[in-house]
């Protein structure tokens, strides 16, 4: 019981920390916008995204889709 709860605390840990990584590429491709362009764009559901957040979509893995999308977003 120990070790399954340890291997779930590990497996929650590396998700997070994989949305952070994720999350930073997206922040570094938006770089030449300002700070609070960059949380509307990534807080505020988008049509190409089927209506998620690219927070959302983020964590669902769907990193190519949001890169497309903050690209698109940049273009605006």
């Amino acid at each position: 019981m120990v070790a399954m709860r340890k291997r779930r605390r590990i497996w929650q840990l590396e998700n997070r920390l994989r949305l952070a990584s994720r999350l930073h590429e997206v922040r570094v491709l938006l770089a030449s916008l300002p700070r609070g362009s960059q949380n509307q764009f990534l807080h505020l559901p988008k049509a190409s995204l089927v209506g998620l957040t690219p927070v959302q979509a983020l964590r669902r893995g769907l990193v190519a889709s949001v890169m497309t999308a903050a690209c698109g977003y940049l273009e605006r």
